[in-house]
């Protein structure tokens, strides 16, 4: 009997997936990004440039980048749910940090378009008013500078390992957050990075000479490096 309901069950299945299958869509990001270490107060000064392509069917007002390094310290989303979490370590030692070791951006401008725009920062989220409505297959050009306070690392990014790394530089850099089927995922970071938008990145860092840097891409101008 149960052969009898292989069949009817393989099509229901086939039905289901398809129509998804055949409606998907991804959008593209392409990320120019420049930044410099002044490790002598653990901060990064630098600026992104993301060209943004909906590939949605919707028309969107605005965008939402991630901002990691806002949820280390005192008030944050992680700092406050940590113990519910049950990661009370976390919190611990979050409230432990002085001012001068936790994770904070300053973003005082935003660009869409070669245009001044609104936006607004709650926590690890950043809401960007897009100067005009994307329609679906077109791109905007989203701009702005950013100071970063690299936090004393407690958990995959920060300073000063326990492994000896001086930096560990995971998710630093302002992040678009992911728009689907189910629309933005902007929740705010409390233990685990959300998944991203698809795209290119273009980077430029520049660090004291004494540094040895590993990270993913292909280095474009190896003679001008120090230490590779």
């Amino acid at each position: 009997r149960a052969a009898r309901f292989f069949v009817p069950l393989l099509l229901l299945f086939t039905f289901y997936f398809l129509p998804s299958a055949r409606a998907y869509w991804q959008q593209h990001v392409s990320y120019d990004i420049r930044a410099t270490l002044i490790d002598s107060i653990h901060t990064l000064d630098g600026s992104v440039s993301v060209v943004y392509t909906n590939n949605s069917p919707d028309t969107l007002r605005e965008v939402f980048f991630h901002l990691y390094a806002n949820a280390f310290q005192p008030g944050s989303m992680m700092d406050e749910r940590a113990l519910v979490i049950h990661t009370a370590p976390v919190y611990d030692r979050i409230h432990k940090l002085p001012e001068s070791e936790w994770g904070k951006y300053w973003i005082n401008a935003a660009q869409a378009d070669d245009q001044s725009v609104r936006f607004e920062i709650t926590g690890t989220i950043m809401r960007v008013a897009l100067a005009k409505p994307l329609a679906p297959g077109a791109s905007t050009t989203i701009a702005f500078p950013f100071r970063e306070q690299i936090p004393r690392q407690m958990r995959r990014s920060g300073w000063m390992s326990a492994e000896g790394v001086e930096y560990s530089m995971s998710q630093w850099y302002p992040k678009v957050c992911e728009y689907d089927f189910e629309g933005w995922h902007h929740q705010e970071y409390i233990s685990r990075e959300f998944y991203g938008v698809w795209g290119d990145f273009n980077v430029e860092l520049t660090l004291p000479s004494r540094f040895t840097v590993g990270a993913s891409g292909e280095c474009v101008n190896p003679s001008e490096v120090g230490h590779g």
